[in-house]
């Protein structure tokens, strides 16, 4: 059976006189088309335009080996690739933790097509350390700190345990405290962390005042709150909290009085 001949038997009959010769190529879409309800006539997807590469080039390495930054990438010579294949390779080269940066440059060279990868490698993390806490336990300080050290920085990471010992301070009640994270060179090329931290002052509340109040007395208000002023005995510390703040003026206080017949009550 002849090509033309296939294709009118799946058509029907709608070639049958028309006897065009078809390469075996345009068979398949023929077959493709007509096989498809709903689909004659539909523009097909086409796939990326791809290009052959001559040869693959690293830049900017210095601890990676060059081969492993290809192998890590699955960009190979020689073979057809396009954008997505990049965009792959790229993706891969960051997930491996090496590179702060990575970027692709096609170049000409004597008639060849050369891609170049140019990385900038992390630095590797020699140690970090904590400075500058005085009031809470250096135990309880480090314990926030998540860093691997003999390994590229994770700045990610560095910054997590910034924030997380900054929370923990606020926590604590001091909500003037600052955090930063520093990175100092060392000559070797690799890198120290230093979290520094300046504490400021403890916030506590020292009063608490109610306006507005008729049916009953400031004391008797504040005594539903869970923010409370200092008082003479050590478990009454007066720490503030704006988490427990909010709760009072949206919850506590609100229940309290709807308990009692308030049901319109609010904190303005």
């Amino acid at each position: 059976m002849t090509p033309t001949d296939a294709v009118r038997l799946l058509a029907g009959g709608v070639f049958a006189h028309s006897p065009v010769r078809m390469h075996p190529r345009c068979l398949l879409v023929a077959i493709v088309t007509l096989a498809i309800p709903g689909r004659t006539g539909a523009q097909q997807p086409t796939a990326p335009p791809t290009t052959v590469v001559d040869s693959l080039v690293v830049e900017g390495s210095q601890r990676v080996p060059a081969n492993q930054i290809l192998s890590n990438s699955g960009l190979v010579a020689g073979q057809q690739i396009n954008y997505r294949d990049i965009q792959r390779g790229v993706t891969a080269l960051f997930k491996t933790g090496q590179f702060d940066d990575v970027t692709v440059e096609q170049r000409n060279v004597g008639g060849k097509l050369v891609l170049v990868l140019t990385v900038k490698e992390r630095p590797l993390l020699e140690g970090w350390s904590v400075r500058g806490f005085d009031r809470l336990e250096e135990g309880t300080v480090r314990d926030r700190v998540k860093l691997a050290t003999g390994r590229p920085l994770d700045r990610d990471a560095m910054e997590r345990s910034r924030a997380s010992i900054d929370s923990l301070y606020k926590k604590r009640g001091y909500y003037a405290a600052t955090v930063k994270a520093l990175t100092l060179e060392q000559p070797n090329g690799a890198v120290r962390v230093v979290f520094d931290v300046a504490e400021g002052r403890r916030v506590a509340v020292s009063e608490v005042d109610v306006d507005g109040n008729e049916a009953f007395s400031d004391s008797k208000v504040v005594g539903q709150m869970a923010t409370r002023p200092e008082g003479f005995w050590w478990f009454r510390k007066g720490e503030y909290d704006e988490r427990r703040a909010e709760e009072d003026m949206r919850d506590r206080l609100p229940r309290w009085y709807a308990d009692r017949g308030y049901i319109d009550f609010q904190v303005t």
